[in-house]
């Protein structure tokens, strides 16, 4: 099997994990979060007093940067794993399990 690049592979998760963020940080701004949350808490059958706060650019930075480190992390250690379960063939030939 192919190397994976491990930091391409955590860019790549850790981008669409703080892309998601950014998406969210923006439905708060525009004041969309809460319905967003009410309807999601109503489709699970659940019953929750969650209130969304007001925006903070402050704090929509920080929730973007710490959910796109931890994607990187989550990606790179992905790749990592599947690194070392797929080392490849040293005599250049696949192997057929």
């Amino acid at each position: 099997m192919k190397q994976i690049h491990v930091v391409k592979l955590g860019l790549a998760i850790g981008g669409v994990v703080a892309l998601w963020h950014v998406g969210w940080a923006l439905c708060v701004a525009l004041g969309w979060a809460q319905p967003i949350i009410d309807f999601a808490i109503w489709a699970h059958f659940l019953s929750l007093p969650l209130r969304v706060e007001p925006f903070s650019l402050g704090r929509a930075a920080i929730l973007v940067l710490a959910t796109g480190a931890i994607g990187f992390a989550f990606g790179a250690t992905a790749g990592l794993v599947w690194n070392a379960v797929h080392r490849a063939d040293p005599s250049g030939v696949a192997s057929r399990v």
